[in-house]
């Protein structure tokens, strides 16, 4: 809301961000309401609750894609700002942005789309867990790259901040670029929180998700219930930390935050 109501922070940054919040919002208002409604009837009956099971899962595994997509956009922005400072603006456009955004999310859809196809196949069959297994590879796969990306673009992020930094201890540079050094490293600084919370919060998902995939024998479905608790936990607790991480971090946007 306060980058879509405020010109002055609809820069292509604070778009990104925007989408990223977005997602956690209809995280909060989806998976966290199913959640809840999956462990009261958990508790207070026998069953039968498959169906809200299942589209536990299917809002849950909806909304990595889409936030793991918004994270390697933010991150790749990001890259493009330090490596390429003079010709940032030619190469991200608004253009880009939302041809990004709408791959990501559209990618997030097909993805939810196939676990709803699942959700309605007899999974009695030998067929259906043949099924689950290649489809489980096959999704691991583009998450893996997004976050070898977020991690290569960070890596690269990461060094370019302490270089920065000792510039800015060693030479006496002009205001303008003593400015933009210091803009680049409090960003790459609020990146390295960000991808703190991913690789806590996202991992043990796609490390499931693998053995799932690969393992020749199938887990007796107790324990993949509690290992998916603890996944969900994990994915929902990144949900909460990225607002409170981008509110602490940027200040124009705290400020916009108040004064709505």
């Amino acid at each position: 809301v306060a980058v879509a109501t405020r010109h002055r922070l609809q820069s292509n940054s604070n778009v990104l961000v925007a989408w990223l919040a977005g997602t956690d919002s209809l995280t909060g208002l989806v998976n966290q309401g199913i959640g809840i409604a999956v462990g009261l009837t958990r508790i207070f009956s026998d069953g039968p609750f498959c169906s809200l099971e299942k589209a536990s899962t299917i809002a849950l595994i909806g909304r990595f894609f889409l936030s793991l997509g918004n994270l390697a956009l933010i991150s790749i922005d990001r890259y493009i700002s330090i490596k390429h400072p003079l010709r940032y603006t030619n190469i991200v456009t608004k253009q880009r942005i939302k041809t990004g955004l709408c791959l990501a999310w559209v990618f997030g859809l097909l993805v939810i789309i196939q676990e709803l196809t699942m959700a309605v196949v007899d999974s009695g069959t030998d067929l259906y867990f043949l099924y689950m297994k290649v489809i489980h590879s096959i999704l691991s796969i583009p998450a893996l790259v997004a976050i070898v990306v977020i991690s290569y673009t960070y890596c690269y992020i990461f060094s370019e901040s302490r270089r920065h930094k000792k510039r800015l201890q060693t030479e006496q540079l002009p205001e303008e670029e003593a400015k933009r050094l210091k803009k680049e490293s409090k960003a790459a600084n609020t990146l390295t929180l960000i991808l703190a919370t991913l690789v806590i919060t996202y991992i043990p998902g796609i490390v499931i998700m693998f053995f799932t995939g690969y393992s020749e024998d199938n887990l007796e479905l107790r324990i993949l219930s509690v290992m998916w608790s603890w996944v969900a936990t994990f994915r929902l607790l990144g949900c909460f930390c990225n607002p409170i991480i981008f509110f602490w971090r940027v200040k124009k946007l705290r400020q916009a935050i108040l004064e709505i």
